[in-house]
């Protein structure tokens, strides 16, 4: 009798430790290709937003590029304050040349 039951303890704790098993196992083939997939998408994702702020950065250069050649008197007014100069004809007189020198600065 007590063999019965001892018996039928170690079949319930076999049976339980096989359907764990399958069960972690049918997780992991579930989960982990969706992991995979999510791991790629971020991936291109990243990219893709790289390879965007790489243009948008040689952009901004050559529009500073541009922007330095270009005559004072085309800049925007809150540009011109910020140099020094209180109005057009302080920076765009004929004392001042009208275009940034190659080595200038900005600001």
């Amino acid at each position: 009798m007590e063999e019965d039951s001892r018996e039928k303890a170690f079949r319930f704790v076999a049976y339980s430790a096989v359907t764990f098993s399958l069960i972690a196992l049918v997780s992991v083939f579930v989960t982990l290709p969706l992991v995979n997939n999510y791991i790629h998408s971020v991936h291109l994702r990243v990219h893709d937003e790289m390879q965007f702020c790489k243009l948008s950065a040689r952009d901004v250069m050559l529009e500073m590029h541009n922007f330095r050649q270009t005559p004072n008197k085309n800049l925007p007014f809150f540009l011109l304050s910020s140099i020094g100069c209180s109005s057009e004809l302080d920076c765009c007189g004929s004392q001042v040349p009208c275009q940034w020198e190659e080595g200038d600065s900005m600001l």
